[in-house]
Parts: C-alpha cells; sequence; structure tokens
C-alpha cells in the first residue's frame, strides 16, 4: 500500500505583514519545486479548524507553518511534534496571530473525531509586524528562509525513507 501523502500548511494572512509567513514558506517551497512530487501538497491558509482537518488526515506527515505573536524576539522559530508531545501550556494561545487559534482548535477536535495526521511537525515564528501591509519584517524573512530549508530536507529524508 503506498504511503499516504506528505501535505505541507502555511497559515496565514500575507495581507497582514508578519502573519503571511506561512504563505511565504509555501510560496519558496514552490520555487524550489518540492510540489513537483506527486506524493507531496501544498497548502496556503487562512484556513478554519474543519479546513485543516480535512487537509490533513489520512496523511503520513503534515507539516504546519504559522506565525504567533511576538513574546521572544522577532524571527524566532519554535518547532512542536504535538502528536508525541504536548505543546508547552504557555504556547497553545499563541499558536496563530488570531484571537481563535485554529490549529489548536483542529487538533483538539481531531484527536476527538481521530481525524489525525500519522506525523504532525508545526513550526511557529514570531512575528513583529502585524499590520495591514504586503511584506514581511527582516527577522521574519530570515526565520522563513530557514523554516524552508529545514522543510526541504524533511521532506527528502521523509519521501526516500518511504520511497518504492
Amino acid at each position: 500500500m503506498p504511503a499516504a501523502p506528505v501535505v505541507i500548511i502555511g497559515q496565514g494572512n500575507e495581507f497582514r505583514g508578519d502573519d503571511g509567513a506561512g504563505p511565504e514558506v509555501i510560496r519558496r517551497l514552490k520555487t524550489r519545486g518540492v510540489d513537483r512530487d506527486n506524493r507531496v501538497a501544498v497548502i496556503t491558509g487562512p484556513l478554519d479548524v474543519v479546513g485543516i482537518i480535512n487537509e490533513w488526515q489520512n496523511t503520513a506527515l503534515t507539516i504546519f507553518i504559522d506565525a504567533v505573536l511576538a513574546q521572544g524576539p522577532p524571527g524566532k522559530i519554535h518547532t512542536f511534534h504535538p502528536l508525541i508531545s504536548p505543546i508547552p501550556e504557555a504556547m497553545g494561545t499563541l499558536l496563530s496571530t488570531h484571537d481563535t487559534p485554529p490549529f489548536t482548535k483542529a487538533l483538539e477536535l481531531g484527536q476527538a473525531i481521530d481525524r489525525l495526521p500519522h506525523e504532525l511537525v508545526v513550526y511557529c515564528i514570531e512575528g513583529q509586524n502585524l499590520t495591514h501591509k504586503i511584506g514581511l519584517t527582516a527577522e521574519v524573512d530570515q526565520a522563513v528562509d530557514r523554516i524552508v530549508d529545514m522543510i526541504s530536507e524533511t521532506i527528502r529524508q521523509f519521501l526516500s525513507g518511504t520511497s518504492q
């Protein structure tokens, strides 16, 4: 039986400054051609709770990227594996730049209805400017580059382990 696909979700709104980090990661991954492999799907948000669950259910690996409200230095990257260990409580409420973080709600609902990916990796980038503007601050732009490198390597390793 072939492996379920890899799904990469870049959550965010490109018209709110650093909140566009997730969609920008997707754009840069497409430039590298990661979506040329038919086992990889790249999705640009914003997605609501049901949309997130619909995209990640039955996948072998889902990678989720979003900006968070800055509690530390702008551009700081947080990496979580919420199916292995819980997200720290202090970060749980910050896993979005929005009032109701759809990711944490999707995780809760996905667990309740048994609609989770097999493996889930979450990258959060601390944002600085979340006003109505297009473009990322320099620190967040650099973090996006680092995450694109990390995801590219993760996908390469994952697919080489699952290829026939």
